[in-house]
């Protein structure tokens, strides 16, 4: 019995895993898709900006697309912060499934992932 509720729990602990690493793959490819688009916006209007303060409205604003949202996805910092040329897009955990999780997306296709924990923040590239 004791071994059938161990099994159980390791079971149920990789399936969360399996689970975590499909959503961060969906806002990836959603971050991906929002990258596509800001060329795009960058080829048409000669900046990636909507204004000098201002970004263009993301199509994909939410991972996943339907459902409960899992991130949220938004730029990085303000455009008027930003350099011309330079964007980053943050797909970022929403509560209570991963608060403190943030995948970066750079204009040259650099992708970050970082958890926090307490105070300290770990990070891995994934491109």
């Amino acid at each position: 019995m004791l071994l059938a509720l161990l099994l159980l729990g390791m079971a149920s602990s990789t399936y969360r895993q399996v689970q975590a690493r499909r959503e961060r793959m969906q806002a990836v490819l959603l971050l991906q898709k929002n990258a596509l688009f800001m060329e795009a916006f960058q080829r048409q209007h000669g900046s990636y900006k909507q204004t000098p303060v201002s970004w263009p409205l993301l199509p994909y604003p939410v991972s996943p697309e339907s459902g409960p949202v899992r991130y949220r996805i938004q730029f990085g910092a303000e455009a008027r912060n930003t350099d011309e040329g330079y964007y980053v897009l943050r797909a970022v955990g929403s509560e209570p499934h991963g608060g403190g999780e943030v995948i970066s997306l750079t204009q040259r296709g650099l992708l970050k992932y970082c958890v926090r924990d307490g105070g300290n923040e770990h990070c891995e590239l994934l491109s």
